[in-house]
């Protein structure tokens, strides 16, 4: 037997070996697992197969359990290599004094405690932005209905409605409004 075979039966060997402890422990009540730590896991060792060029086929046939073998879905490699690369930087820093956090191994949040994570950053940004579109229908009615309208008087009104200082909606506007405003001015048109 070549040396490349030999290493791939020793690590679907492995791999099966590592899904059946996985198993074990999570079966044990004093095993201290989780489903998504198996998952994680699991989804890293395969990833690492399929990069050393074992086939899909033979991956999912080391697995123990019949659903995780006959229950897929195609994912693209891609999204499967950004999980386990995670994952992988995540498990190397747990010993680490000040290591990184999960959501920090997967860039998902700051690096520093009390650093915006990404989801708190696209709320963020998805609040600013439905203010400036706010002040851009204020605008845009009061031009329907024959006036000029002001900009700092929709500022203003929409302040007022959506409970927010006048400032953040004036940069919700600078940093959104501009750039749409021509885009709503044909949304208006055309309906």
């Amino acid at each position: 037997m070549s040396e490349p075979l030999m290493e791939k039966a020793a690590f679907l060997e492995g791999l099966e070996a590592r899904s059946k402890q996985f198993l074990q422990r999570l079966n044990d009540k004093e095993g201290n697992i989780s489903e998504a730590y198996i998952a994680l896991d699991l989804m890293r060792a395969m990833a690492s197969a399929h990069n050393g060029g074992i086939s899909s086929d033979e991956i999912l046939a080391a697995l123990p359990v019949k659903a995780w073998r006959e229950d897929t879905v195609p994912i693209p490699f891609a999204f499967l290599r950004t999980l386990a690369m995670g994952w992988a930087e995540y498990l190397g820093q747990q010993n680490v004094e000040g290591g990184k956090t999960l959501g920090h191994c997967f860039e998902l949040e700051g690096r520093f405690q009390g650093a915006k994570g990404i989801a708190r950053k696209a709320k963020t940004r998805d609040q600013l932005q439905r203010l400036a579109k706010l002040v851009v229908i204020e605008i845009l009615f009061e031009e329907s209905a024959g006036r000029h309208p002001k900009l700092m008087a929709a500022i203003k009104k929409v302040s007022v409605s959506e409970g927010k200082s006048e400032a953040t909606v004036r940069n919700a506007y600078r940093r959104f409004g501009r750039s749409k405003m021509s885009e709503y001015r044909e949304a208006v048109k055309t309906s």
